[in-house]
């Protein structure tokens, strides 16, 4: 699929006015002018016109270790009365409990989240060289 934007905004290089994205299957193969891409990809072209093409934005502040408290925590009218039931949760738990919340977490993101993709996948790769966890049932 080549996608086509009034303007692309990459990370590592300036602005690219009547820019392309060229993906194929799950991965960006090329980013670059529109007359650059629109040949070589040989995939589908969608115009998105007057637009600015960015990364996906990740919320990196999150949670993981609260994953699998999920359910379990009733709501409360106070924020610190969520603190206190939130804190006596966690405080039976031990580090592999940690750990499993952790990568279901972050196999969460990777179901539901193009954006949180690479940060989900690193932050697993990174996990299992420290210590591999527990199985879970998302495991394959």
């Amino acid at each position: 699929m080549l996608l086509r934007s009034r303007v692309v905004l990459p990370i590592t290089q300036p602005p690219i006015d009547d820019g392309a994205v060229w993906i194929s299957g799950n991965r960006i193969q090329a980013v670059g002018r529109w007359k650059d891409l629109r040949s070589g990809a040989g995939e589908p072209a969608i115009d998105l016109g007057e637009s600015l093409l960015l990364p996906g934005l990740v919320n990196a502040h999150c949670h993981l270790d609260y994953t699998d408290l999920a359910g379990e925590i009733a709501p409360t009218k106070l924020f610190t009365d969520w603190i206190k039931t939130i804190t006596t949760a966690k405080a039976g738990r031990i580090y592999a409990d940690f750990a499993q919340s952790w990568v279901r977490g972050a196999q969460m993101l990777l179901r539901r989240s193009l954006a949180g993709d690479a940060a989900a996948r690193f932050f697993v790769s990174r996990n299992d060289r420290r210590q591999k966890p527990p199985r879970t049932a998302f495991d394959s």
